[in-house]
């Protein structure tokens, strides 16, 4: 089985540096001009579905996707972006600010201290694990459109790498066997 890891394409909150987190942001030019590059890499590679989490920047990036594919995209709630709380629409500098100490962007990604708002840590990972259970035992070939820190936390749930050290570019297309 092979999944197609994709992050969705570039947002205006990607490019002024904010966090978004759960928050819905859609697109900016660039994205979609990402997303339909994503798209023609895609076209020539061979799976059954598309899967995808429903914010709307996940959702304009499969759209591309199926345009040209003519593949079917079911959204899943369980590979949304961590809740980043009161981090969301902030800088890291302003998030460092918030905190009274400096916060790295490993610091934020993993960040496991009280923040009004913010998802745990370990809920993030048991959505990844249970999304990747149900695709293991539907067996098939798929994309996945979904979040940085989401992706490596699933691709961290599949090779054992560290999430907090992964960089995964707007509509950067990850491959991975397994299973």
């Amino acid at each position: 089985m092979e999944i197609f890891f994709v992050r969705h394409g570039a947002t205006h909150w990607n490019s002024s540096g904010k966090w978004q987190g759960s928050t819905d942001i859609e697109l900016s030019q660039n994205g979609r001009n990402q997303a339909f590059e994503a798209a023609r890499l895609l076209s020539n590679e061979n799976f059954s579905v598309i899967y995808s989490s429903p914010k709307a920047r996940t959702m304009e990036t499969a759209k591309f996707i199926a345009e040209l594919t003519g593949k079917e995209i079911i959204q899943d709630q369980r590979i949304v972006e961590r809740n980043m709380g009161i981090f969301e629409g902030k800088t890291s500098d302003q998030i460092s600010s918030i905190m009274g100490k400096e916060m790295s962007v490993v610091d934020i990604v993993s960040c496991e201290e009280p923040v009004d708002g913010m998802e745990p840590l370990d809920a993030q990972f048991k959505r990844g694990r249970e999304f990747l259970q149900d695709l293991k035992e539907k067996g098939e070939d798929a994309v996945v459109v979904s979040h940085g820190v989401m992706i490596g936390i699933m691709l961290e749930i599949l090779t054992g790498k560290d999430f907090r050290y992964m960089t995964v570019k707007n509509c950067e297309i990850i491959r991975e066997k397994v299973f």
